[in-house]
């Protein structure tokens, strides 16, 4: 029987033929990728060096029409998670198997990087060796690549800033492929502050010119993003001259692409029909978020270092939230079905809210209130804010925000900004609610606030705009809040009771407040309680319903000073409330 090394050797020479040949290969592609795959982490370091020599100087590969750069670093690529599985079969069976098989991927990749350096070509085909090999090595995490790695770092680096200074346009595809795999502080020898600038002017301009379908290299925004993303880290490694021109740059970032998202919000309200300019809308904020998240990485390290200082972290991330605001008309925007957006998102809140309190949040809404009238989308972002936000809210926050809740409230036909109003609603009364007996102006905030809300909840549950479900939800949650304040609010909230439309479910809500009455009320009340159930068809599954909710309120929901009132209640009606047919009043009492 043969062996694998052998078989390869075979087939060697007809290769090597091909990749002399003058003329570009009739191979079909994904053959000739595949062999090169193949003998790139198959063949022993006596034949390897050969192969990578010819692979470099060959004519017919790099000239081939159809084979691109990126299709040949792909192969390359490959081959390193490739060499690493076939060592690791080969060292299975031996002591301390995790290490020898480390230390021969190690010697493997030493050896080709002796290969690549040994060619004299002075073309970029050596650099897309030595990209594609980089690429390779993140793809496996099984492998410490040690002082190996460090030294194919330094020789892409190397080899980048020399191709670089002679023709960075023609070569910035490559930088971009590299990029996101350097170490942070090796890459920082490069002249990365005029490279940033370059990958922004680029990532703007595919933005405002797509370069159509093509998903290779530059016109690619998502490839340029990605390395956007790095360089800002890495300037922001640099030395003090190169932090402090970052925030030039990330200001200036988050302000263009929210000037861009505004322009093809534009594009899209009058275009209405053009799956296109979506499509487009949609690349351009995925794209953005991924620098933004390398954004959000640099400002949290900036306000949680003593040694930064102070520093412009919470303006940036207040630009990072404009920017983000620009985009509320997608699909599916706070949904998360965009990669990075909530940590992009609540990243930029918590520094607001850590490090720039109220004054920060008064500018953040002043800025977001300026397109006039709020679109639908733009007003369901905006009070998301302020619900996240509400702690931080001064009087001109709440001045914009408390009108445009109101008015959105009621407009259940765009569900995102209706079910964003009730959430600001319900926040705003907690939030108020927690300074009773600290501040009188909270107080007689939440006075004003309180019947305000519960005329709007009301009269959206009786013509059916919010759902049983939320109803049951938010009025227990409003009287919480009410009974914080005094009797007097709680008395409110019952009060409202009344004007809802007979139902299971306002019936339900009923029995849920009894935990909030007072005590001198409260005997009356579970009285009232009883006749609701008993009014309910006997035997009926509504029925068994409110008796389970009155079971439950009597057993866990009422606060312990009343629990004896409640038992005792509960044992008065019980054979009328229940149906001994049924046998329910044993298992009542045994739950007691």
């Amino acid at each position: 029987m043969s062996h694998p090394q052998d078989d390869t050797l075979a087939v060697l020479p007809a290769f090597i033929t091909l990749l002399r040949s003058p003329s570009p290969t009739t191979l079909p592609n994904p053959t000739l990728l595949g062999a090169i795959t193949h003998f790139f982490s198959s063949l022993n370091p006596a034949h390897l060096k050969d192969f990578i020599l010819e692979l470099i100087s060959s004519r017919s590969l790099w000239d081939t029409p159809s084979i691109s750069a990126a299709k040949i670093r792909d192969a390359i690529r490959l081959s390193v998670s490739t060499v690493v599985s076939r060592i690791a079969e080969e060292k299975k069976s031996v002591y301390f198997s995790h290490y020898r098989t480390a230390a021969k991927a190690r010697s493997w990749l030493e050896h080709v990087l002796k290969s690549v350096s040994s060619s004299s070509d002075s073309t970029l085909k050596p650099l897309h060796i030595l990209v594609g090999v980089l690429e390779g090595l993140d793809d496996v995490q099984t492998v410490d690549w040690g002082h190996s790695r460090v030294k194919l770092e330094e020789e892409v680096i190397l080899r980048l800033a020399g191709c670089i200074d002679k023709h960075l346009d023609d070569n910035l595809v490559l930088l971009c492929t590299a990029i996101p795999h350097l170490d942070v502080k090796r890459a920082g020898v490069m002249d990365i502050l005029d490279l940033s600038t370059v990958l922004e002017k680029h990532f703007y301009t595919l933005v405002r010119h797509p370069q159509g379908d093509n998903s290779d290299g530059l016109d690619n925004l998502a490839f340029i993003s990605r390395a956007l993303a790095r360089s800002f880290i890495i300037v922001e490694s640099g030395g003090p001259s190169s932090r402090d021109h970052l925030w030039d740059t990330l200001s200036r970032f988050c302000s263009v692409i929210g000037d861009i998202g505004r322009q093809l919000e534009k594009e899209e309200s009058e275009q209405t029909a053009n799956t296109q300019i979506r499509e487009h809308h949609q690349s351009v904020f995925s794209s953005f978020l991924l620098p933004a998240s390398a954004i959000i990485g640099i400002l949290v390290a900036r306000v949680t270092s003593s040694s930064y200082g102070d520093s412009p972290a919470v303006d940036i991330a207040i630009e990072l939230l404009l920017a983000l605001a620009s985009f509320a008309s997608l699909p599916d925007f706070t949904k998360g079905s965009f990669e990075n957006y909530h940590r992009v998102l609540y990243g930029s809140l918590d520094i607001i809210a850590g490090k720039g309190g109220v004054k920060a949040t008064e500018n953040l809404f002043a800025l977001l209130s300026q397109e006039d009238p709020l679109s639908d989308t733009r007003a369901a972002f905006v009070l998301m804010l302020g619900d996240e936000l509400v702690h931080q809210l001064g009087r001109g926050s709440i001045d914009l925000l408390l009108p445009l809740a109101e008015e959105h409230a009621y407009k259940y036909q765009h569900r995102p900004s209706f079910e964003a109003a009730h959430a600001f609603f319900l926040s705003l009364l907690r939030s108020s609610s927690t300074t009773f007996g600290t501040s009188s102006s909270q107080t007689d905030f939440f006075d004003v606030l309180l019947p305000n809300y519960l005329t709007i909840l009301i009269k959206q549950i009786n013509v059916g705009n919010i759902s049983d479900d939320q109803f049951k939800d938010a009025y227990p949650l409003v009287t919480s809040y009410a009974a914080l304040r005094g009797p007097s609010s709680v008395s409110l909230c019952r009060m409202y009771l009344p004007r809802l439309s007979p139902s299971l479910a306002s019936r339900q809500v009923t029995i849920r407040l009894a935990p909030y009455v007072p005590t001198s009320d409260l005997p009356a009340y579970l009285d009232n309680i009883s006749i609701a159930i008993q009014e309910t068809p006997k035997g009926s599954e509504d029925r068994l319903i409110l008796m389970e909710e009155a079971f439950k309120m009597v057993s866990q929901d009422l606060r312990d000073e009343h629990r004896r009132l409640g038992m005792e209640w509960w044992l008065q009606w019980e054979e009328k409330l229940g149906d001994k047919k049924e046998g329910k009043v044993g298992f009542w009492k045994a739950r007691l």
